[in-house]
This record gives C-alpha cells, structure tokens and sequence, in this order.
C-alpha cells in the first residue's frame, strides 16, 4: 500500500479495496486527523510511528519510538529462516532472538511454529514492554521467554 493508502485505511478503520470500491465518508474529525498526520510525515516522522503499527510476516506488530522499524530485509531474512526450519523436519525448535525490540522475529516464528520455544533478549525494558504486547497480540506470549540484558556484557570466556 502507499503511504495515503495506509493513512486513509488506518483513519477511516477500512481496507484498502474499500477506499475504490466502496469510499467512505470522510467526517470532518477524521480530515483533521489525516491532514495531522500528513503535516507528520511532512517533518520527516516515520508513519510506522505516527500509526503505532507495521505489518510483517503477515501479522500486526505495535512499534513506538523505543524499537526500531522492522526492515523488509529483517522480514525477507525470517522468511528464510522459516523455510530452514520447516526442510528440517523436527517438530520442536529452540531460537534465541538477540536484541528483539518489537519481537517481530520471536512472534512470527513463534506463530509460524506451534513447538517453538524462544528466548527474546532486549537491553532497553522499553522495548521488552513492546515485544511482549506484540506476543500477547499474536497469542504467542506463552512460548516466548523475555530477558533484560545487555549481551555486550557478556563474560570474555563466552565470546569467540
């Protein structure tokens, strides 16, 4: 979609085939809320931010100023790794997720599948809060164990 697609979808609470096919009414609340948004990104906010919300793997991920955007190289880069792990055959799969932010990694795997156990490591507590919403959102909290730490910390005999 582009980004007037996203704005008019998100404001308007409608899908996008709506907007051709079946316009809605645009009340004088909701012109003022696009031209807000609009003036937004004019002074270079992402509209991931502005929204709170990005797609990815399918699945809404709530995402605030305290995690990064997800990239579609990240996306492109899970899908891979899905594909890896659906050829390996086994049902259950372990997957440490460093440095989660939103959890979109750690949510879209979890969701995608059912056996997964994951470990979702964050330093910022903030960004912790958001991964877990996103894994409650998703329904997939309960497989995802979330840990405050700052892996630079690591002890010297841990790293290569």
């Amino acid at each position: 979609m582009t980004e007037q697609e996203l704005i008019l979808t998100a404001v308007l609470n409608c899908h996008r085939v709506d907007l051709y096919t079946n316009p809605p009414l645009v009340s004088p609340e909701a012109a003022r809320r696009i031209n807000e948004i609009t003036e937004r990104r004019r002074n270079g906010e992402p509209l991931q931010y502005i929204l709170g919300e990005v797609e990815f793997c399918g699945r809404p991920f709530k995402v605030t100023p305290s995690v990064l955007i997800p990239r579609p190289e990240t996306e492109l880069m899970t899908t891979r790794a899905m594909e890896l792990i659906a050829g390996l055959g086994r049902d259950e799969v372990r997957l440490l997720d460093a440095g989660t932010g939103s959890g979109c990694i750690a949510v879209s795997m979890a969701a995608r599948f059912p056996l997964l156990q994951c470990v979702a490591v964050d330093v910022s507590l903030e960004a912790l809060d958001v991964a877990q919403q996103n894994a409650k959102r998703n329904q997939v909290e309960d497989r995802i164990f979330f840990i405050r730490a700052d892996l630079r910390s690591l002890p010297r005999h841990l790293e290569p």
